[in-house]
C-alpha cells in the first residue's frame, strides 16, 4: 500500500486494528472473536522491492519452516525496562531477537 506522508502511521494501525476487529466481531460472528495485541510493526519499501517482499510474505510459512528468514521481514524489538527509584519504569534500550537464517 501506498501511505503519504502527512499520515501518522500509529493512528493509522490503530485504526485499522478497531475497525477490523469491530467487523469481525460485530458483523461476521456477532461475538468477541478477534481482539489485536498491543503494538505494531512497520517496514518501509520502494516499489522495486515490491516484488520480492509479496513473493516472500506469499511463501512465508515455507520459510519458518525451512529457516529461510529474512531478518528485515521477521526482526522482533522488545523494548526492556527497569525499576527506579521513584517507582516508575524508565527505558534502557531495545534488544533484537531477530537473526538471519541461513538459506
Amino acid at each position: 500500500m501506498t501511505v503519504p506522508p502527512t499520515l501518522l502511521v500509529s493512528d493509522w494501525v490503530g485504526e485499522l486494528k478497531g475497525a477490523s476487529a469491530h467487523y469481525v466481531n460485530h458483523t461476521l460472528a456477532n461475538r468477541k472473536v478477534i481482539e489485536w495485541q498491543t503494538g505494531y510493526g512497520v517496514i518501509s519499501f520502494g516499489a522495486k522491492a515490491m516484488p520480492w517482499v509479496v513473493r516472500y510474505v506469499e511463501n512465508q510459512r515455507e520459510h519458518h519452516a525451512k529457516r529461510t528468514t529474512y531478518e528485515r521481514l521477521e526482526r522482533v524489538e522488545i523494548e526492556k525496562r527497569k525499576p527506579v527509584e521513584t517507582g516508575s519504569l524508565e527505558r534502557t534500550g531495545d534488544h533484537d531477537t531477530g537473526r538471519k537464517r541461513p538459506a
